[in-house]
């Protein structure tokens, strides 16, 4: 009677963080931005974990961040070296100008 699917795990998160008055993190299923976002915005959860959506693209910090609209998404989630880099790198070629 587990209802499987996208975010079905939030509102048991939220439920155990309501009853138990402890911070909850949600897993399973909150692979996309948007569904890792509305947890933590609507209070369903304290911290979202991204296990496999983080082995399918070692970069999905960056995207969803680009994705939720993040100004300068490459500084709020790289290393400044690499955020560096890449505000600077051309998409076409993959380097960065000199």
């Amino acid at each position: 009677q587990i209802p499987w699917g996208p975010g079905f795990m939030a509102p048991i998160a939220e439920r155990v963080r309501r009853e138990a008055d402890l911070p909850v993190a949600i897993a399973w299923g909150m692979g996309t931005p948007k569904l890792a976002d509305d947890a933590v915005r609507n209070g369903q959860g304290d911290i979202v974990k991204i296990g496999r959506a983080l082995l399918a693209n070692p970069h999905w910090p960056y995207v969803a961040a680009a994705a939720l609209g993040v100004e300068r998404p490459s500084w709020a989630t790289l290393p400044p070296p690499y955020a560096y880099w890449l505000e600077r790198c051309q998409p076409e070629t993959g380097v960065a100008p000199v």
